[in-house]
């Protein structure tokens, strides 16, 4: 990979960052729309924003890379990339309780 290459994903990334930090902050901003579910047991849980802010980044990187794979922490793998937007989940759900 060029160094052209590696600048352009870089900006990228840089983008998606942005827009998905502001998909998570409106739902900060609105916990009332924020619904949380759990999985296989009660202290593992979900948000509809995590599932949101995950298939923004998924979408975005297949936009433009569509060879890429993608490995999601909510919707699993298409092969290569890692996100896992979900990281504070827990604490955005005891916020808003």
């Amino acid at each position: 990979m060029t160094d052209a290459e590696i600048s352009a994903r870089f900006e990228l990334a840089a983008g998606i960052a942005r827009e998905a930090g502001a998909l998570a902050l409106s739902y900060f901003r609105d916990r009332e729309r924020l619904v949380v579910e759990t999985k296989a047991n009660p202290q593992d849980v979900v948000s509809i924003a995590d599932q949101e802010i995950e298939r923004l980044i998924r979408a975005r990187v297949a936009a433009c890379h569509s060879s890429d794979g993608f490995l999601g922490e909510r919707t699993g793998s298409s092969w290569a990339r890692a996100a896992s937007p979900g990281s504070s989940t827990r604490s955005t759900a005891r916020a808003r309780s």
